[in-house]
This record gives structure tokens, sequence and C-alpha cells, in this order.
């Protein structure tokens, strides 16, 4: 289900919606412009959680002690909403394991690497940090276990860290990387360029440059992969070609299992 204001003049929901408790509540005006099959999280835009009943009844012991739940005024619909201030703002990224982006004035914009101190995210089943206090809601393991152990439908999770992930599976994983990279590029035949490469996919042939690779799946789709830290391709059929792949070299390798 997706949502949106009545007036976006007047939406600034958002922008108060930063790890704190709200002040002098008015019941946001939303209307409902995607019903779809999704009707247990509702998507609206600045990542602002919407539960629905079903929702909150499942998740209520996990949410009371670390959310506002808001009124909502449907205008076209009748489904019973609320929009979930986290008010549990936890200054918990440890920096001594983290990867920060900054942007040039030195503000953390994102991680290359994210991992959170132990002993401040342990108890916590909802929370928001500092260093996003508008947008980024996190979840723990349970959360995310009840949801899905009671097939809520809608929520959409996107892993932040692993607390079992160690330095030093890490830098083993680094080096298994590294080392298939160089297998790679130790084997590899004659190269060739992108529309070469693409037309050798098309009579079966799988083709890889570097971490990238492309082979035909059973249909005969061009599907693209790109070898991720763990050693496995994750493929995709898109119709969008990222461009730094026409700029590479290819080369002839062995098709994988898909």
């Amino acid at each position: 289900m997706s949502v949106d204001p009545i007036n976006y003049d007047s939406f600034d929901y958002v922008f108060g919606f930063n790890g704190r408790p709200t002040t002098d509540w008015k019941p946001a005006q939303l209307k409902v412009i995607k019903k779809g099959k999704f009707q247990d999280f509702a998507y609206l835009h600045g990542g602002i959680p919407i539960f629905n009943r079903n929702s909150l009844d499942v998740l209520n012991d996990l949410l009371f002690e670390f959310v506002e739940l808001l009124d909502v005024e449907v205008t076209n619909n009748i489904v019973e909403l609320k929009m979930v201030n986290v008010v549990n703002l936890i200054d918990a990224v440890d920096y001594s394991r983290s990867v920060p982006e900054r942007t040039l004035r030195g503000k953390v914009n994102g991680f290359k690497k994210m991992h959170f101190l132990d002993d401040k995210v342990a108890m916590q089943t909802i929370f928001k940090t500092p260093e996003f206090p508008y947008t980024r809601v996190y979840v723990s393991d349970k959360f995310r276990d009840v949801v899905l152990a009671s097939k809520l439908k809608g929520f959409e999770f996107i892993e932040a860290w692993d607390s079992e992930r160690t330095d030093e599976i890490e830098k083993d994983e680094q080096q298994r990387f590294e080392a298939i990279l160089a297998e790679i590029e130790k084997n590899k035949g004659t190269e060739f360029s992108w529309s070469d490469a693409v037309g050798m996919v098309k009579q079966g042939t799988a083709v890889a440059s570097g971490s990238w690779k492309l082979q035909n799946d059973k249909d005969g789709n061009m599907q693209i992969s790109r070898l991720s830290l763990d050693c496995k391709y994750s493929w995709i059929n898109s119709d969008i070609v990222p461009p730094i792949l026409i700029g590479l070299k290819w080369h002839e390798v062995e098709k994988s299992d898909m």
C-alpha cells in the first residue's frame, strides 16, 4: 500500500520525526494512492513507518517502549493506520570498525561498512541513530523474525550489520574474494569489447571482466552479476546496463549455475 499526503504544502511531518517525541500532534491527512496486496505496512516518502491494525497487534510488545503511535486520517479508504514515530535515538555506531562516507564538510551521509556497539543495541528492537535521525529506522533480528513468522505483508528488510561478523571473518572473506579475482585474471584468454561480449552471450557463452559476469538464463535472457565478498554471484535481469560495463574488456569463462 502506498499513501500520499492530501496537502504537500502542510506536510512537514518528516522534519518533525527526528528521534524525539512530537508536540501538539494533529492527525495527518493521507490518501491511499496504491492499495495493492501489501496492506500491513504502508509506504510513505520520507522514511516514516506506517502500520495497520494487523501489524500493531503483532508488533505491539516490541514497539511500545520505543515509539509514538500517531493518528492518521485516511480520506479515501476505510483502513486504520498509525504513523510510527521512533523515539529511541541511540548513539550506537562503532566508528572503530565502521567505514563512514562523508560530505566535503565532514558530515556522515552513509556507510560503506557499518557496525553497531553490541552493548548499546542488545536490548533494542527498533531505534534510530543521530547520524540519520529523520530517515533511517533500524530493527533487531527479533523484530524481523516476528514479522516473517507472522507473514505480515509489505515489510522489506535490508541488513545493516551482522553482529557475528568479526574483523577476522571479514579479512578472510576479502582474501578469498581477491584470490578468486586473481585466478580469473590469470586464466583469462583473448579479450574483446562490450559489443562482442554481448554477441557471444547471445550465442550461449558466458563472459567476465574482473568481478562482473554475463550469461543467458534458461529462457535466453541476458543476466548481469557481480561477485560479492561472500564469493557468490547474484544475478539480475535488467533492461538498464550499468555504464561502467560498456568500457570494460571481456573474456570467455565457464557458465555458472543460476
